[in-house]
């Protein structure tokens, strides 16, 4: 038989693809569990399935394992994310190996619930299975030797129309519930009709009411005259970051270099209505501003003294100790320049509400007086500033979506722009009486940080309740909790 060039090449093209997948580490210590379980076969030797699927798939990130999972990626899995977790995978497989009735309960991780890279696993949940228990353990102490954040899931592949969910999150106060946790799931569960494809939280009955009702009334944050932005990545701190006493001497020796030094918050700064005073600056060489450093020659003789360390070439060098170095990562910066662009530059110089992107506290503060901040921060400037800092403050926006944001030990929140951008939030037409409020707590606060507004902030949240048109009933379980 005679074979075409064409035909010749795709068949040593196809084997060497059979040879690659011999020679897979991915398949390595596998077995046919076709033959392993003959049970999930008919008599026809037609696969049937299983009818329960258990188990504790590895806690490990793809991104941890490069080269296992870009071999992954090509079985086109539909939970697959190069960010996430193999986890993940392990649900949709056994997903495909149950049979239509069979149930699957996986005990996991939870970040998969609120996080951008869980995305892909939630819309799975959603349109491939039928959700029948999910169990948020949260901080909760499950293995000796694991700090993961756990959560355990149960479903089957059958989908049917209007089946509840039965839906529980334990904290770290309540370890002592997991005792004897099929009880406490069964006695006070919620019943949950359809998890959002956004973050999915779980709330008590009455909790999860008021949510619902509060999320009707709004209009998503990416929807309102807004920006956020996130704060500043120099690439290395020690050179772009300074103290007062280095400001104080770079502007004796040159007054130009005032124009370049701006003052800086942390995340760290900033508090409820107020921040700390950080005594940092930044020298804000944005690329964006296409600054000429021979104008600055204090600023130029200051930086200069961290070459090569901040050229932008990502270049290895050896430095004055004799050991290997590595630039900041290959931008088209200039070596003085900060590493992010800052096209938004201006934008700190607005009225902004400032909020850290860590915290357990979720804390935000109104600057009025042009702080710059580093990466640890978001700023969001735009319309209706202080009702947005009156209603992030306030006790309703909490009960409502602390638990929206990704969960991280200790009970910190990661308040991620993409999560935030999905909350929905009520405009208002009038914003006088928030104005009225939180710039007399910003004063307070300016003057003595220990300043007591409890008295201000209570009518900040009434004012949000009325707002809300939430009743005396939803009211006190806002403030029970």
């Amino acid at each position: 038989m005679n074979y075409t060039p064409e035909l010749t090449q795709e068949t040593k093209k196809l084997e060497t693809e059979i040879e690659e997948i011999k020679a897979n580490k991915i398949f390595e210590n596998s077995f046919e569990w076709r033959f392993e379980f003959p049970e999930v076969l008919n008599d026809e030797g037609d696969f049937v399935g299983f009818d329960v699927v258990i188990g504790n798939p590895p806690y490990v990130q793809l991104q941890s394992i490069i080269e296992i999972s870009e071999q992954l990626k090509r079985f086109d899995y539909a939970t697959y994310s190069s960010m996430g977790d193999l986890y993940a995978l392990f649900y949709e497989l056994g997903n495909r190996v149950l049979q239509p009735e069979g149930i699957l309960c996986f005990i996991t991780g939870s970040a998969w619930m609120r996080s951008n890279y869980g995305q892909s696993l939630r819309t799975y949940f959603n349109t491939h299975t039928q959700l029948l228990e999910v169990i948020d353990l949260s901080d909760c102490e499950i293995f000796d030797s694991a700090t993961v954040l756990t959560s355990i899931i149960s479903f089957t592949k059958k989908q049917v129309e209007q089946k509840s969910i039965k839906a529980i999150r334990f904290t770290r106060k309540d370890q002592e519930k997991l005792l004897n946790l099929a009880d406490q799931v069964e006695q006070n569960h919620t019943i949950i009709s359809q998890f959002p494809e956004s973050s999915w939280t779980i709330l008590n009955s009455g909790a999860n009411a008021i949510k619902e009702k509060v999320e009707r009334q709004g209009v998503a944050f990416k929807n309102w005259n807004v920006k956020i932005n996130r704060g500043i990545l120099t690439g290395f701190n020690d050179a772009f970051v300074i103290n007062s006493e280095t400001r104080n001497r770079l502007i004796a020796e040159d007054p130009k270099s005032e124009e370049l030094i701006k003052p800086m918050l942390r995340g760290r700064d900033v508090h409820k209505y107020y921040f700390e005073n950080s005594q940092q600056y930044l020298i804000g060489t944005f690329p964006s501003l296409g600054v000429d450093i021979e104008q600055y020659p204090a600023i130029k003789k200051h930086l200069e003294q961290y070459l090569p360390k901040i050229k932008q070439s990502g270049e290895i060098f050896i430095n004055a100790e004799g050991k290997k170095e590595s630039t900041r990562k290959k931008t088209n910066g200039a070596w003085f320049e900060t590493q992010d662009s800052i096209a938004y530059w201006q934008d700190f110089a607005q009225p902004k509400i400032i909020y850290p992107n860590m915290t357990k506290f979720l804390p935000f503060t109104l600057d009025l007086d042009g702080h710059y901040t580093n990466q640890k921060c978001f700023i969001l400037s735009g319309d209706k500033i202080y009702y947005l800092t009156a209603f992030l403050n306030s006790k309703l926006f909490r009960f409502c979506f602390e638990e929206t944001f990704p969960e991280l030990q200790g009970n910190t929140r990661e308040l991620n722009k993409v999560i935030f951008e999905t909350i929905p939030i009520k405009e208002i037409t009038d914003e006088t009486p928030f104005i009225e409020r939180v710039s007399e707590i910003l004063a307070l606060k300016k003057n003595n940080p220990l300043a007591d507004t409890t008295d201000l902030e209570n009518q900040i949240d009434q004012l949000v309740y009325k707002l809300y048109d939430l009743s005396e009933e939803e009211i006190k379980i806002i403030e029970n909790a």
